[in-house]
């Protein structure tokens, strides 16, 4: 008899680990998973041009469309205190989240902001994104 008890319990562990994953699966159209493919800086001239060094391409993230939330190993927005989510995206609208840290130490009332654009509106899984980070401008695509 425990043996049957162990096991039913067992089976619904079961189901309800299957329950939840295919919700997780279907929560990932919550997150955006993305990669940076392109850093490009202004020259003199005014013009985008490859940065050097380029630290950020082939970084992947992902956002949390609801909460605005960023985490990835070299791009995210944990440490950040005010995350805007500008536009929740839809099939006529980009995804556009604003990103602002604490005053900078040394500056008069000072920040650092990132935008953040993901094309939402393009047809197809595969979505394009812009990042601008201080001067830096960073492209890439989600999923």
């Amino acid at each position: 008899m425990k043996y049957i008890t162990v096991f039913m319990l067992f089976m619904l562990f079961m189901l309800f680990m299957l329950f939840m994953l295919s919700n997780f699966a279907i929560a990932g159209t919550y997150t955006y998973h993305c990669k940076i493919i392109g850093e490009y800086t202004p020259s003199v001239e005014g013009i985008l041009k490859p940065s050097e060094p380029q630290i950020y391409i082939n970084s992947t993230f992902d956002v949390e469309r609801k909460s605005g939330v960023v985490l990835g190993p070299s791009l995210g927005n944990s440490s950040y205190p005010k995350k805007t989510i500008i536009d929740k995206g839809s099939s006529i609208q980009s995804y556009k989240l604003i990103w602002i840290s604490n005053e900078i130490i040394g500056t008069d009332d000072g920040h650092n902001v990132v935008y953040l654009n993901i094309n939402e509106d393009e047809s197809g899984d595969k979505k394009t994104l812009s990042i601008i980070t201080g001067s830096t401008v960073l492209s890439g695509y989600c999923i």
